[in-house]
């Protein structure tokens, strides 16, 4: 560091590579001319100028070729003021500080040797689609350093031979790291480092990381599992719980693709809606059931506006019941299209695949799926999507998509119900027969299909 004094006519200068907060030791000089320089007194204070004290003095000969330097080292982690006095030959010194006083020309200097402190640092491997090609990774710190100046989460994929940034952060935080589903381990470390040069890097943590599964692969896990569905396979109901109906002889006929072995409506159709026997004077009247709109293979023109404003509170809402009260349902669709950028986007979603299935239009069912964004592809609506590919014929297609439902999901036995239609569809009749004995266990609404699967 570089230290001006006026009796020298030099100016107060601190070069830009330096930095006032520093952790070792720093030298401190004075500019001018040696031969016009008699004495330099280099002078330190630890309690922002109450007091000062003589840190060193020495005297310049007259032959010097340039002034004392002194090296600034307190020892001490704190805040310090560092101030320079000379005496010219021709007699004329400058004063020295007093004091109670801080110069103006006093330099404000902060040792700081204390490296960061790491209190925190976790790295864990969250819950990934196992057909997923990519698994994330949690990741929270926590740092604390009066003077920190960086914080970086270092990702290694070759067991620390190099490492790369993934993240950047301040004192504390929890981000999300993205690695491939290829059976690499993924080690994670945190390295702070604060303004004055001190460095501090956490213990490694090594994450496992599996291989994706191919969707192939992941049913034949699911099916090996089968003989423990005794978890997800629900009590026999109470005696007061409705039994479930069945379709009767008269009831409009489900129109699937031609050449498809699967018979009988889909898991979460909505059925063709029919009015009770009511009383006209005193003759009972009977209301027939609409029919059924024929199957529609080719999807409705769907593009979900860009570049719109996100719809939150009152106006989203007005704009949903707008969408539900419009009876034409090509006329609706953009209009529900439009909400699944807003607060009610769940609610759009969901309308939208009930009025769509209503219309027997699995094909647009598709279409509209494939354009939500993540967050709104929840395990319901996956079983929707594979009971909407099983009935255009795509098996493969629908097996992959409910493939997606986690584990622990209350869908997973309407998921395993739609893979056995699937499975029926591709002709796989061992893995079809395994599955479905297995899922008509229980009283529930997925085993009252399956036993109506297992006796075609």
């Amino acid at each position: 560091m570089r230290f001006a004094s006026p009796l020298l006519l030099a100016l107060a200068v601190l070069p830009a590579a330096e930095s006032t907060v520093i952790n070792a030791a720093k030298t401190i000089t004075v500019s001018g001319t040696p031969a016009t320089v008699s004495v330099v007194r280099f002078w330190q204070s630890a309690d922002g100028g109450k007091s000062w004290s003589l840190a060193q003095q020495a005297s310049v000969a007259p032959e010097a070729k340039a002034l004392p330097t002194w090296s600034f080292a307190p020892g001490k982690d704190g805040d310090y003021l560092v101030f320079t006095s000379v005496t010219g030959r021709d007699g004329k010194a400058e004063a020295d500080p007093k004091p109670g006083e801080v110069p103006a020309r006093a330099l404000a200097v902060t040792f700081d040797a204390t490296p960061p402190a790491i209190a925190t640092f976790t790295a864990t491997l969250q819950d990934a689609d196992p057909v997923a090609p990519s698994a994330p990774i949690s990741v929270t710190w926590k740092v604390t350093d009066e003077h920190l100046a960086t914080t970086d989460i270092e990702l290694s994929r070759d067991a620390g031979a190099t490492w790369s940034q993934a993240q950047t952060g301040g004192a504390s935080g929890t981000v999300t790291l993205t690695v491939p589903q290829d059976g690499t381990a993924a080690s994670v470390r945190l390295t702070a480092g604060d303004a004055a040069g001190n460095r501090a890097t956490s213990p490694v943590i090594v994450v496992p990381v599996p291989v994706a599964l191919k969707p192939e692969e992941a049913l034949a896990k699911a099916v090996a599992a089968l003989p423990d569905l005794a978890t997800v396979t629900p009590p026999v109901a109470p005696a007061t719980t409705a039994p479930i109906s069945t379709p009767s002889a008269d009831a409009p006929a489900v129109v699937v693709p031609e050449g498809s072995p699967l018979t009988g409506a889909p898991l979460l159709a909505t059925p063709a809606p029919t009015t009770p026997a009511g009383t006209v004077g005193e003759k009972p009247a009977v209301i027939a059931a609409e029919p059924v709109p024929p199957i529609s293979t080719t999807p409705r023109p769907v593009n979900r506006p860009t570049g719109t404003k996100y719809l939150s509170g009152g106006a989203a809402d007005l704009a949903l019941e707008e969408a539900r009260a419009t009876t034409d349902l090509d006329a609706a669709l953009p209009k529900f299209l439009r909400l699944l950028d807003s607060s009610v986007a769940e609610a759009a979603r969901d309308d939208l695949l009930t009025a769509l299935e209503k219309a027997n239009d699995p094909a647009t069912v598709d279409a509209v799926v494939d354009l939500l964004t993540p967050e709104l592809k929840d395990d319901a609506t996956r079983i929707r999507h594979g009971e909407a590919l099983l009935r255009i014929g795509r098996f493969s297609d629908a097996q992959e998509t409910v493939a997606k439902v986690r584990r622990g999901s209350r869908f997973l036995r309407p998921a395993l119900l739609v893979t056995a239609k699937a499975l029926q569809g591709q002709g796989k009749t061992a893995h079809f027969t395994k599955l479905v004995e297995n899922l008509a266990a229980g009283n529930d609404a997925v085993a009252a299909e399956a036993k109506l699967l297992r006796g075609k």
